[in-house]
C-alpha cells in the first residue's frame, strides 16, 4: 500500500463499501419480491372462508404487499452519497423482517387445524416457496432449463401430496427440494459473484481503452444465451485490432500486434488499469503461439455490484 496517501485509501474503502451496499439493496429487493409473490400466492391458494377465519392476519399480509409496492425505488449508483445508500439499505431490511414475520404469523394461522406433522410440511413448502422466488431469476440465469424444471415441478408435486395427506411422500420432497435449492443458490451467487467482478474489470478496461484514443466494439456474450465469455473488441488504429475474452476465471486476448510493440501497448493498458481502478493485471505470452495474450487478474479483491452491470 505503500505511495498511497491516506485520502486515496478512504476513497478506495467507501468506494468499496458503497459496491457492496448497492449489491445488497439489489439483492434484498429480490427477496422481498419473492416474499411479495409467496405472500399472494398464499393466500390466493386460501379457500375464503379460511381467510375470514383469520381476517386480521390476512388484512396484516394484504397492507404489508401494498407498503411494499407503494415504496418508492432510489436510483442509487456511485455517485450517490454513501449514507443515503445505507438508509436505503437499512430500510428494505426492515421492511422485510416485516414481511418475514407477518408471513410467519399468517402461514401458523392458516395451518393451525392441521396437525403437527402436516403443519411443519406446509410450513417448510412455504419457507421454499419464498426461498426459490427469491433467487428463481439468478438460477435461471446460471443454469441449463432442466434444473429450473426439476424445482418447479417438485414444488407442485409436493403441494399436491399434502393435499392428499400423503405426508411422508411430501417429507421426501420437501428434503429433496431444500438440497437442490441450497446449492444451486450457493453456486448461483459464486457464479454472480465471479460474473461482477468480471464486468468491474470490464468497465475499467473499457474506459481505459477509451482514454488510450482507442475505438471499441460492443461487448456482448460469445454465445447468444451462454455467459461463458464476453467478447470485447477496440482498434488501436497505429497498431490494428485487440479482442479481448472475458471468462469468469480471467481475461485472454488475441492481437495482430507485433510482440514488441504488444508489450508496449499492455504495460501502459495495465498501469492505467492499476493506478485508476486498482485492477492488478500481468500481461505475458502464452507458450509458442505469439498471437496469444494473457491478462490474469492480481490478487485484489474486487467488491460485488450490480450498478457496474447496467454501466458495463
Amino acid at each position: 500500500m505503500s505511495g498511497l496517501t491516506a485520502s486515496e485509501i478512504a476513497l478506495r474503502k467507501e468506494k468499496a463499501e458503497k459496491l457492496k451496499s448497492i449489491g445488497k439493496i439489489a439483492e434484498m429487493r429480490r427477496k422481498l419480491a419473492g416474499l411479495s409473490s409467496t405472500l399472494k400466492s398464499t393466500l390466493q391458494e386460501t379457500p375464503q372462508g379460511v381467510k375470514t377465519t383469520f381476517e386480521k392476519e390476512v388484512a396484516a399480509g394484504l397492507s404489508w404487499i401494498q407498503r411494499l409496492e407503494q415504496m418508492e425505488i432510489p436510483n442509487l449508483t456511485m455517485d450517490s452519497n454513501l449514507g443515503a445508500i445505507n438508509e436505503e439499505l437499512a430500510a428494505l431490511e426492515n421492511h422485510f423482517e416485516i414481511g418475514h414475520s407477518t408471513f410467519d404469523v399468517l402461514t401458523g394461522s392458516l395451518t393451525q387445524k392441521a396437525d403437527a406433522l402436516e403443519k411443519s410440511h406446509y410450513s417448510s413448502l412455504a419457507q421454499l416457496k419464498c426461498t426459490y422466488a427469491g433467487c428463481q431469476e439468478s438460477i435461471k440465469t446460471w443454469f441449463e432449463i432442466d434444473t429450473v424444471n426439476k424445482i418447479e415441478n417438485l414444488l407442485i408435486k409436493t403441494g399436491d401430496f399434502l393435499r392428499q395427506k400423503q405426508l411422508s411422500q411430501a417429507g421426501s420432497c420437501l428434503t429433496e427440494i431444500e438440497s437442490t435449492v441450497s446449492s444451486k443458490i450457493q453456486e448461483a451467487q459464486e457464479l454472480e459473484y465471479k460474473h461482477q467482478k468480471r464486468l468491474y474489470v470490464l468497465k475499467a478496461l473499457r474506459q481505459v481503452c477509451t482514454e488510450m484514443g482507442f475505438e471499441e466494439s460492443e461487448p456482448s456474450f460469445e454465445k447468444p444465451g451462454n455467459r461463458n465469455r464476453i467478447v470485447y473488441e477496440v482498434d488501436t488504429f497505429s497498431q490494428g485490432k485487440i479482442r479481448f475474452f472475458l471468462t469468469l476465471e480471467g481475461i485472454s486476448s488475441h492481437s495482430n500486434i507485433v510482440q514488441s510493440r504488444c508489450l508496449d501497448e499492455f504495460d501502459k493498458l495495465s498501469a492505467s488499469l492499476d493506478e485508476e481502478f486498482g485492477v492488478k493485471t500481468k500481461f505475458k505470452i502464452l507458450g509458442e503461439i505469439p498471437r496469444e495474450r494473457l491478462i490474469r487478474k492480481g490478487e485484489i479483491d474486487l467488491p460485488e455490484g450490480t450498478q457496474m452491470e447496467r454501466n458495463a
